[in-house]
């Protein structure tokens, strides 16, 4: 069964009643039907279990290669962790605190995550745009959610 890092959750497994994985990653497996057949119908699958790692020398100039997959990953999931907070339809007492501090936690975490060369992806969290206080109503970007209006 593969595990989703970023997700954090187990990936649907493949149901089948043969199978092998070759050295350089590559999956074989059938199905058979109730009634015995002579053909049975194959399906070949490139995953990334191979036996040896073959590194993509092609990409080794670029900063999101030299800063390496485990790093990438871990700032994957906890972006994952921050976007869930603000799609929370129930909010709480300490949601903007907790959305503040996870998105500091992140960029100081990662250093090249500000870099142009690693496309600029704490461009959408910038500090100064981010306030630990929630917005009044009385703001013009005030916009009550949906979830409050919900007749209950």
């Amino acid at each position: 069964m593969s595990y989703n890092m970023i997700a954090k959750q187990v990936e649907t497994p493949i149901v089948c009643n043969g199978f092998t994985v070759y050295d350089n990653g590559t999956l074989v497996y059938f199905r058979s039907e109730a009634e015995a057949q002579r053909h049975h119908q194959v399906q070949i699958w490139q995953t990334p279990y191979a036996l040896v790692l073959q590194e993509n020398t092609a990409m080794s100039g670029n900063v999101l290669y030299k800063i390496g997959n485990k790093d990438i990953v871990s700032a994957m999931s906890e972006g994952q962790e921050v976007i869930q907070l603000l799609q929370k339809e129930d909010s709480y007492e300490g949601l903007y605190e907790d959305v503040h501090k996870r998105t500091n936690d992140i960029l100081d975490s990662y250093f090249w995550i500000k870099q142009p060369e690693a496309f600029d992806i704490a461009a959408p969290c910038p500090r100064s745009g981010i306030s630990p206080t929630p917005p009044s109503t009385n703001s013009p970007r005030y916009r009550p959610s949906e979830a409050m209006h919900r007749k209950r």
